[in-house]
C-alpha cells in the first residue's frame, strides 16, 4: 500500500484513538511523528529506512534528554511495526527493529514533607484554587481527574468521591479523609454563596472569569466570578504558585524550569502517606498507597515515591536499630569457619 508519510501519520493517530489510548499518549505520538516528517519530508512510507532513524536520533539527541529519546524510540517502534503490519512499509521492513532506547540515569526523587501542606493550602488566593490543592493532597490524583469532577460525584454522607481515571479508563470510589471533608464543606459553602443552589451537573472545580482592571490600572481580584458549567483550565498554574509559596524550587541550578507541578504534590503526599502508614505498623503500606495512586504494580509505586524494594527491606531492618547485638554483649554470635572459594 503506497502512502505518503503525512497521510500515514493521520491514519496511525486514528488507529491509536480507536484503541482507546489516552489523549496525552496520542498527542505525544503526533508530536514525535511530525518531528520525523519534518526531518524526512513527505516521502512515501515505503521509502523510510534505518538511515532516517539514525538521522532522527542524532538530531534529537542535541536537545532531548535520554528519557525523552526513550519515549521517541517507543513511539517510532510502534509506528514502524504498524507500517509493516498494514503493508505500508517497503523492502527495508521494520526500520526500527534493531533500535534500542538509550539508558537514562535514574531521576533523583524530589518532593516536599507533609508538614508543608498547611502552608501550601493557605497560599491559594481563591477558594476554588484551595480545593484543587486539597484534592491533590488528600486524593493523590492527577489534575485532569480533578477538573472532570462534578458536584454529584461528591458524596459526603458516604465519605467518598466517584472518580473517573481517563488515563486508564477506570473508575473508583475514593475515600474522603477528615481533612478533605473539612475542605470540601468549606468550598461547597463558598460555591453556593456565590452561585446559589448547587446543580449536581456543575463542575466541582469550575472555570472562573479573569479579574478586571480597577481605576489604578491594577487587577481587581474581587471582580472574578465562577463559571460552573465550564471546567477549570491550566491547573498547573495553581500548583506552580503554591509550590513557589512554600519555597519549593521550580528551576534547576542552570535556570531551566524543572518538570514540577501537580505531580510534585501527588508524589510528595504519596510518599508522606507511605511513611505515615509504615510508622503506624501497617503490614503493607506500599499496597495502600498503590491503591490510592491507581498504579498497576507495587514496583511502579515504589519507583514513584522514591523507594526501591531492596532499600525498603534494608531500611526497615537497620534504620535506628542495632546491627550487631553481639557488640553490646547481647546474644554473642560466634563466626563459623571461612569457606574456601576455588579460584578460577
Amino acid at each position: 500500500m503506497k502512502q505518503v508519510l503525512n497521510e500515514a501519520i493521520e491514519d496511525y493517530i486514528g488507529h491509536l484513538g480507536s484503541k482507546g489510548r489516552s489523549a496525552a499518549y496520542v498527542k505525544a505520538n503526533r508530536i514525535c511523528l511530525r518531528r520525523l516528517l519534518t526531518l524526512t519530508g513527505n516521502i512515501l512510507v515505503e521509502n523510510i529506512h534505518e538511515g532516517h532513524a539514525d538521522t532522527y536520533f542524532r538530531e534529537a539527541s542535541r536537545t532531548r534528554s535520554a528519557r525523552s529519546l526513550g519515549l521517541d524510540t517507543a513511539i517510532l517502534k510502534g509506528f514502524s511495526k504498524w507500517a509493516v503490519r498494514t503493508r505500508r512499509a517497503g523492502r527495508s521492513g521494520d526500520w526500527m527493529a534493531d533500535r534500542t532506547a538509550p539508558k537514562a540515569a535514574p531521576r533523583e526523587w524530589r518532593g516536599f514533607p507533609v508538614s508543608k501542606v498547611p502552608a501550601l493550602l493557605d497560599s491559594a488566593t481563591h477558594p476554588r484554587d484551595r480545593i484543587l490543592l486539597a484534592l491533590a493532597c488528600f486524593l493523590l490524583g492527577r489534575s485532569a481527574e480533578f477538573t472532570l469532577l462534578k458536584i454529584r460525584d461528591v458524596q459526603l454522607e458516604m465519605n467518598g468521591i466517584s472518580y473517573q481515571i481517563p488515563k486508564t479508563h477506570k473508575s473508583d470510589f475514593l475515600p474522603i479523609c477528615e481533612e478533605l471533608d473539612e475542605e470540601l464543606r468549606r468550598w461547597l459553602t463558598a460555591y453556593a454563596e456565590e452561585c446559589g443552589t448547587l446543580d449536581p451537573n456543575w463542575f466541582l472545580i469550575p472555570a472562573k472569569t479573569p479579574p478586571k482592571m480597577n481605576g489604578d490600572r491594577q487587577m481587581d481580584e474581587s471582580t472574578v466570578r465562577l463559571v460552573p458549567t465550564k471546567r477549570m483550565q491550566e491547573p498547573y498554574k495553581v500548583a506552580h504558585k503554591a509550590l513557589e509559596a512554600i519555597g519549593y524550587p521550580l528551576k534547576g541550578a542552570d535556570g531551566q524550569r524543572l518538570n514540577e507541578g501537580m505531580h510534585t504534590i501527588r508524589r510528595s503526599m504519596a510518599r508522606g502517606l507511605y511513611e505515615q502508614l509504615r510508622d503506624e505498623g501497617d503490614v503493607n503500606p506500599v499496597e495502600t498507597v498503590r491503591s490510592m495512586l491507581n498504579h498497576a504494580t507495587e514496583k511502579q509505586t515504589r519507583d514513584y515515591i522514591g523507594l526501591q524494594s531492596e532499600r525498603v527491606h534494608r531500611d526497615a531492618r537497620l534504620r535506628g536499630r542495632v546491627m550487631f547485638p553481639g557488640l553490646r554483649g547481647e546474644n554473642v554470635r560466634h563466626l563459623g569457619p571461612v569457606r574456601q572459594v576455588n579460584e578460577v
